[in-house]
């Protein structure tokens, strides 16, 4: 069974493709993918290549090791004693 600090783990061997932060509150940890590298000098937005096999995996193994998920624009995925909320950097642009 996956707990909050295993998954904290599993988001630090993604590197810098991925970044955190817990919301202690609501015990649910903030998940984003580091897809976006910023802008150009044309101001058109610059993607960050991820290893694509690395998050896939992640994202399989989000899924597999929850209770339940959901997903709509951003992906909701919950265990026992925390949640994960996933997006991604491309997202808030």
């Amino acid at each position: 069974m996956m707990n909050l600090e295993m998954m904290m783990n599993k988001v630090d061997e993604l590197k810098n493709d991925a970044s955190m932060w817990l919301d202690e509150e609501e015990n649910e940890l903030h998940i984003t993918i580091e897809d976006f590298e910023g802008f150009d000098e044309d101001w058109s937005e610059v993607e960050r290549e991820v290893d694509e096999e690395k998050v896939d995996a992640f994202l399989k193994m989000l899924e597999e090791e929850c209770v339940s998920y959901e997903d709509d624009f951003y992906y909701y995925y919950e265990f026992e004693g925390f949640s994960v909320k996933l997006g991604y950097a491309s997202y808030d642009v």
